[in-house]
């Protein structure tokens, strides 16, 4: 049978656990019910009933006792036995949610079955007066009464059932001890089953008629009769040793609130196997009626946290979330990367302080961590570098982290040392197609700043000199009476004339060679 829930936050993550998945990481996260619908099916509730049922003995009775897990454990219990109707979803909503507040701590009130609500001990009278070898009521006085000072209708074990639920004008829930007419004192005895170091005892009771409870006493033993003991606590007004406990009164009456009073609040914790609470009725019915709603017990020693916290789940996540920033840290926005760390962080202190056994944490805790590193790691944002080269020698580009699909944030203008106009930034280095930073939105990218001179120091061009050409010199014209009559013509090369001018020209030097060798 299985039926659609809307879960929140660290509910989210409890669910997925139990049903073997993992959960999407939400974009966003709020204690506000979320578009996320899951099952619940019969045994994942009973996955959740024996998980906080199991938990029972290291978490702070106190813590328990006021969750209201007892309520939601007992109740889901009854849906799935089916002697009551209820969706598996509410119920394990219920229980998640109480679940979440307790506390750890050594539990010592252990004298119920934390599912069934039944009676647990030796000679249990689960039916009638709720009592057992663990846990009875006695006249101070045994020749008072041949019958116990409880009733059927409000037994002894709703003392101890981890039920402390404050309702105004009611003794619902509470166990009625004592009165009958007798005007005689009581005592409950509680048998721990083992020696323990026992360091709070919270007392929650209802008043009566607004009167406070007259004569109260707590005391610790390891001897069942209580020939050596340890008196913890003892008030009275008159400080009269009502309980002949051998000691005077030193605490005074006090108001029940619906906080209880811890009546070991300020000592030092005692050792005992066996803790007897003494009572005497109210201050206008001295050895009258007591209502107690709820008596919780937690001992001063460490215990495994391991076993009350509940850190799978939270494990694989870190391991998973570590890999994937491991691979690819630099794919996202460092401010984003920064918030996803700073959460597994958070993450991995409380897991190393539970394995040590000094987290003090409530139990939610960890899928509330657990729903964060979810939601951190859904606010990943994809990025890219943006290098701008100023083209300045001996400086360094500046690189910006811009994000995926937003517009580039330009770093502040550059500054030439020679005094340069910064012209912009472009996409190439000969600064033609300039660079627009709402338009490139994802994408690594190099930019390239352009400079041009300053107008002032600007030289006029130099004055444009006319051409030059080299002189010509005119050629010798012959006057007019050396030009050769009208009708004559110039030698010309290759005439007969001029060759017969050559050879005696040839013919007299010959001659003057011959005559200068012959003297």
């Amino acid at each position: 049978m299985n039926r659609a829930i809307v879960k929140t936050g660290a509910a989210l993550a409890v669910v997925a656990g139990l049903m073997g998945g993992v959960v999407a990481a939400p974009v966003a996260y709020a204690d506000a019910p979320i578009v996320e619908v899951q099952q619940v099916s019969k045994g994942q509730l009973q996955q959740m009933v024996d998980k906080v049922a199991a938990a029972q003995p290291f978490v702070t009775s106190e813590s328990w006792a006021t969750s209201k897990v007892g309520n939601a454990l007992t109740s889901a219990h009854l849906i799935l036995t089916d002697q009551i109707s209820g969706t598996y979803e509410q119920a394990f909503k219920n229980l998640d949610d109480a679940y979440g507040t307790l506390k750890p701590g050594k539990n010592l009130s252990l004298f119920t079955d934390p599912k069934s609500d039944a009676i647990l001990g030796d000679n249990a009278d689960d039916a009638n007066m709720g009592t057992s070898d663990l846990l009875r009521a006695y006249w101070l006085d045994s020749s008072v009464s041949n019958n116990q000072p409880t009733y059927r209708r409000n037994p002894l074990k709703q003392a101890v059932n981890g039920k402390a639920v404050w309702r105004e004008g009611s003794f619902a829930g509470t166990a009625h001890v004592g009165g009958k007419g007798m005007k005689a004192p009581v005592y409950i005895q509680f048998d721990l089953k083992a020696s323990e170091s026992i360091d709070t005892f919270t007392l929650w009771r209802k008043p009566i008629d607004g009167a406070s409870y007259a004569h109260t006493a707590l005391v610790v033993s390891d001897d069942p009769n209580f020939a050596s003991k340890s008196v913890v606590y003892y008030s009275a007004d008159d400080k009269a040793d009502v309980f002949k406990l051998g000691v005077n009164p030193t605490d005074s009456y006090y108001e029940e609130t619906a906080a209880g009073k811890d009546l070991m609040a300020g000592k030092d914790p005692v050792k005992g196997r066996y803790v007897r609470l003494y009572l005497n009725g109210t201050t206008k019915d001295k050895g009258g009626d007591s209502y107690i709603l709820e008596a919780a017990i937690t001992g001063a020693e460490k215990i495994d946290q391991t076993q009350a916290y509940d850190t799978k789940d939270l494990e694989a996540t870190i391991a998973r979330v570590r890999a994937l920033l491991r691979d690819h840290a630099g794919d996202y926005s460092a401010e984003t990367v920064k918030a996803l760390e700073e959460t597994l962080a958070k993450a991995e202190d409380l897991l190393a302080r539970i394995k040590a056994g000094t987290a003090t944490e409530n139990l939610g805790a960890v899928s509330d961590l657990n729903a964060a590193i979810a939601q951190a790691e859904g606010n990943l944002v994809k990025a890219y570098t943006v290098t701008f080269d100023d083209k300045i020698e001996g400086t360094e580009d500046t690189a910006v982290e811009a994000v995926e699909g937003a517009a580039v944030t330009l770093p502040a203008n550059p500054v030439h040392p020679k005094g340069y106009v910064f012209g912009g930034w472009f996409l190439d280095k000969d600064g033609k197609d300039a660079f627009d930073p709402a338009k490139h939105t994802s994408g690594d990218i190099t930019v390239y700043a352009k400079w041009s001179t300053p107008a002032a120091e600007l030289k006029p061009a130099d004055p444009v000199k006319p051409e030059v050409k080299p002189e010509v010199k005119p050629e010798h014209k012959p006057e007019n009476g050396d030009k050769p009559a009208k009708g004559d013509k110039l030698p010309q090369t290759g005439d007969a004339s001029m060759i017969a001018v050559a050879v005696s020209a040839l013919g007299s030097a010959a001659a003057f060679m011959a005559a200068r060798r012959r003297k």
